[in-house]
């Protein structure tokens, strides 16, 4: 093959005389020189183009060259088969032996725009030929150019072939207006301190997400932004500041739904997980939130996907051997890396099953139509077994193609399988990371990160590993010294009880609920756990007597409490009960523990029903805060008030007469919550060993 241009075929002595008297004369230009080279270029692309679409024929040889510089071969005739008209007349004004006539990059691309080339084309190279400007030379400036462009690269390139831009003379305008203001930069420096005013001035000024473009435009749209995206990939190991690769970390994913799933896999993962091991944690975090957005692409493979001739993109050992354990190595990185692991690690699961159960069917789609070809062929061979003469070669050419179905047959049975056995590896691999991360106590930022994802981690992982592995380590955080952690695994107890046995949801589940009811140190906590029991109620999920009369027990205080979201929740708490459960259980149980807070005479008439309107009609009214503040100040008087005189000191807030028959129930069970509330700090305490003990009597 030889791509050389015709005019670079020169004997060495007039090319040194042209270049001596050019020396002397002066003639020779670097503007002249750089449109040579260009029409040399223009001529190794023709020859590429040609052999494109000669199926791989060699348009010219070194031989063939030097006789078409000689005006003694014609490349015309192979260039007839060329079934296109138009790509046949560029490639042969390309290969034109004058270099004048070849044309330029850009004449050919407004020539053929819309026809040959899409229209996003023309913006494409505007925005590729900036690149080749001596400002734009380093990594750091391609990002920064790329980033500030990225709202205009998703307006024009996110688009179908037939939709015109409209805009196009607009975003070339913006395009001329950051190149002349990023080359303008002195980015020789290597120090954040360093930088430029104006250059801190754009970087302040990139939004921390880039939102994504609709995804669409089908191949083309794919192809063009997928270019983008080679060259950001290739560019990210060449920056020097951190903050140039969280922007280019950025763009990739706001780029991510239109990329195809063979270049992320081949190109952009391997450049990802290096740069989760780089030296600045920030870039870290932007790496693995990249890389979890850029996977969440293998979720939507097609059957275009599964034709590539790939061999990383349908491989089973993607994640198991490659994308978890690199990931799993961030377990022991600082806090803020763990706390991003942590948030991504759901999708990375999710990511990672859809892609199994993709290449599973796809393979068992596969294996069918080969089992059934294969039948097919062997019913033939039999019809041909007692043919003579030329049926025979025909009997020995379906047994050949048989011996290639059964080895398809094989390899495609045992691809399917590594699919199946990688399905329940990253399974294991989701749950180990998850109990790793929640039996931390001291790292409360990550635990958080993994209860906010805990349900849709139960969904992905299966109940048998939920039960098995996950529960254990869910458990802990209900007795964390930090009171988000508590409220936040409160806020999901509904899903979490849900993918339990009904056994580990009585004997561990609720007693945790009801612990948490009677902590009173945190309202959000309370509050957590009343919707949880709500919920639990609505669902009928609270079995058994004693776990619903200490629920109510620990509730039914919040009626008459100073806070009115307690008070609201409460109520929703008994009317989920009366609604739900046994009528009978609820007027032995519940109405009991309620009376003391119902109004004079309330108990003596009864009440029909736990429902909104009628609780909210024969409750007592609520202690104000004033109320509060004093019972609060006499506590504080006396530093280990026992229950009988913090009754006694409620009374006397409330005004009640204390004299004849003591305190009430109402004071001393009022005055129990709320003592609690004013001189409970929360300890953890130790029901860690306790629960140990039920989880084992629960599975034994």
């Amino acid at each position: 093959r030889c791509y050389i241009a015709p005019e670079r075929f020169r004997s060495r002595r007039k090319d040194r005389g042209k270049r001596t008297s050019s020396a002397h004369t002066g003639t020779s230009s670097r503007a002249q020189q750089m449109i040579k080279r260009q029409m040399a270029d223009i001529f190794s692309v023709g020859c590429v183009l040609a052999e494109l679409n000669l199926d791989g024929e060699v348009i010219f040889t070194r031989e063939q060259m030097l006789q078409y510089l000689k005006g003694r071969y014609n490349p015309g005739k192979k260039l007839e088969r060329v079934a296109d008209i138009r790509v046949q007349s560029m490639i042969r004004q390309m290969l034109n032996s004058v270099p004048g006539q070849r044309g330029s990059a850009k004449s050919h691309l407004q020539q053929e725009c819309g026809k040959l080339f899409p229209r996003s084309f023309q913006f494409l190279f505007a925005l590729m030929s900036g690149l080749l400007l001596p400002g734009l030379g380093d990594g750091d400036a391609r990002l920064l150019y790329f980033a500030a462009q990225s709202r205009t690269i998703l307006k024009e390139l996110a688009i179908g072939d037939d939709v015109a831009t409209t805009s196009l003379g607009e975003s070339l305008g913006l395009l001329e207006s950051t190149i002349a203001y990023i080359t303008g930069l002195d980015l020789s420096s290597g120090a954040m301190a360093d930088l430029p005013s104006r250059r801190m001035r754009l970087l302040s000024k990139l939004p921390s997400t880039i939102p994504e473009g609709k995804k669409g435009g089908g191949r083309e749209a794919a192809s063009a932004i997928g270019i983008i995206a080679t060259v950001v990939f290739a560019t990210l190991p060449l920056t020097v500041w951190p903050k140039s690769r969280c922007v280019g970390l950025r763009l990739l994913m706001a780029l991510s739904p239109h990329l195809p799933a063979n270049l992320i896999v081949e190109v952009g993962l391997p450049v990802l997980i290096t740069l989760t091991k780089d030296a600045d944690p920030s870039v870290r975090c932007a790496a693995i939130r990249a890389t979890t957005r850029l996977l969440e692409a293998l979720r939507f493979l097609s059957k275009r996907s599964s034709s590539s001739s790939s061999s990383s993109l349908g491989s089973p050992r993607l994640f198991t051997d490659y994308v978890f354990p690199e990931m799993a190595k961030k377990l022991q990185d600082c806090e803020e890396v763990r706390s991003t692991y942590a948030s991504c690690l759901e999708s990375l699961s999710t990511s990672a099953l859809t892609y199994h159960i993709f290449w599973e069917e796809m393979y068992t789609r596969r294996l069918a139509k080969c089992e059934s070809g294969r039948a097919r062929e062997r019913k033939n061979e039999r019809k041909d077994r007692g043919a003579k003469g030329h049926y025979a070669d025909a009997a020995a050419l379906v047994t050949e193609g048989n011996t290639l179905l059964r080895f398809e047959i094989i390899e495609l049975r045992a691809l399917k399988r590594d699919h199946r056995r990688a399905k329940e590896q990253v399974k294991n691999l989701t749950a180990e990371a998850v109990a790793s991360l929640l039996s931390n106590p001291g790292r409360s930022r990550e635990r958080r990160a993994v209860i906010d994802k805990i349900q849709q981690i139960m969904v992905t992982i299966g109940e048998t590993r939920v039960n098995q592995q996950l529960l254990r380590a869910v458990v802990p955080p209900l007795n964390d010294q930090d009171w988000q952690l508590r409220a936040s695994v409160l806020r999901r107890m509904v899903g979490i009880s849900l993918y339990c046995k009904s056994v580990v949801r009585t004997m561990v589940l609720l007693p945790c609920v009801t612990s948490a009811l009677s902590n009173t140190a945190e309202e959000s906590v309370v509050f957590e756990a009343v919707v949880a029991s709500t919920a639990l109620a609505q669902l009928r999920l609270i079995n058994g007597q004693s776990t619903l009369a200490s629920m109510t027990k620990a509730i039914a205080p919040l009626l008459c409490h100073p806070n009115p979201c307690l008070r609201r929740v409460a109520i929703e708490f008994l009317n989920a009960v009366d609604a739900n459960l046994d009528p009978a259980l609820t007027f032995s149980v519940v109405r009991p523990e309620i009376l003391p807070f119902l109004k004079e005479g309330g108990s003596s008439s009864g009440i029909l029903s736990l429902g909104r309107r009628t609780l909210t009609s024969v409750l007592r009214p609520p202690i104000t805060e004033e109320q509060q503040r004093k019972f609060t100040e006499n506590i504080e008087r006396v530093r280990a008030a026992s229950p009988e005189e913090a009754a006694v000191a409620l009374s006397k807030s409330l005004g009640e007469n204390t004299s004849v028959r003591g305190p009430s129930t109402f004071a001393k069970r009022m005055a129990s919550l709320l003592s609690s509330t004013a001189q409970q700090r929360y300890k953890p305490k130790r029901a860690i060993q306790r629960i140990d003990r039920k989880w084992r009597d629960a599975f034994s």
